[in-house]
């Protein structure tokens, strides 16, 4: 059964499964499917939502198996192929506990760094004022003081993992695309934690081809609308 996967490479989301499914060599389609967007190809037009009725990317096809929310289908998919190296589905101890306590976490917490910093320079159908950016990149420090002193604390990968999992995939598609080697958009001056690990997550298998689009779109520093002590530009 051939695996189909929904979204768009500039989506953290959408990254962090396609990084999976090259890492594992696992083949697998992709269909262009643009949040915001009601036109056909679109996460809002009436094809995209008999298919998928939230409307989230990314979104998998798998056989009878449709499924969204990115840490959803990367434990279906490590699951399905016994990958558990990137998840430890078959063992109830800490280290899936805490992958499981991170994916929770994630979205209202790391993942609002997309809101603060990424949304408002690429999805213009997510208007924002000034004081709900700032409230969002008051979220966003919080969580990357709680990545550098809780979550990176005591081991090189998230939650005590030795190697990364889907939790260190799901966070450095957040944290990563905002550094100075991609669109340069957060100093991690403060965080040599995040800074450490983030060197370990590029040398994983595929990062060079599972972030093509952000190498092509580059520097935006000079495009933020607001700016903040938090996105001040890094020192090379």
């Amino acid at each position: 059964m051939a695996i189909r996967l929904h979204g768009v490479p500039l989506s953290q989301p959408f990254r962090s499964v396609a990084w999976a499914l090259l890492q594992k060599r696992l083949p697998f389609d992709f269909k262009m499917a643009v949040p915001g967007s009601s036109r056909k190809g679109g996460t809002g037009s009436e094809d995209f939502l008999e298919l998928n009725p939230t409307g989230n990317v990314p979104f998998l096809e798998h056989g009878q198996t449709r499924i969204s929310e990115a840490p959803a289908i990367l434990a279906y998919l490590c699951q399905s192929n016994g990958w558990t190296d990137l998840y430890p589905y078959d063992t109830a101890g800490p280290l899936k506990a805490k992958i499981d306590e991170y994916c929770h976490w994630h979205h209202g917490n790391i993942r609002q760094l997309a809101a603060a910093y990424f949304a408002p320079l690429v999805r213009p159908d997510l208007p924002a004022d000034p004081s709900q950016l700032q409230s969002f990149r008051t979220r966003s420090t919080r969580a990357l003081g709680l990545l550098e002193t809780a979550w990176l604390a005591d081991s090189p990968f998230i939650g005590g993992a030795d190697q990364f999992t889907i939790a260190d995939l799901m966070a450095y598609e957040e944290v990563g695309e905002l550094a100075p080697h991609f669109m340069n958009l957060v100093s991690y001056q403060p965080y040599p934690k995040i800074k450490s690990w983030m060197s370990r997550m590029q040398q994983a298998p595929y990062h060079t081809e599972a972030h093509a689009a952000l190498y092509a779109m580059g520097d935006l520093s000079s495009c933020l609308l607001y700016t903040s002590d938090a996105a001040d530009e890094e020192d090379s």
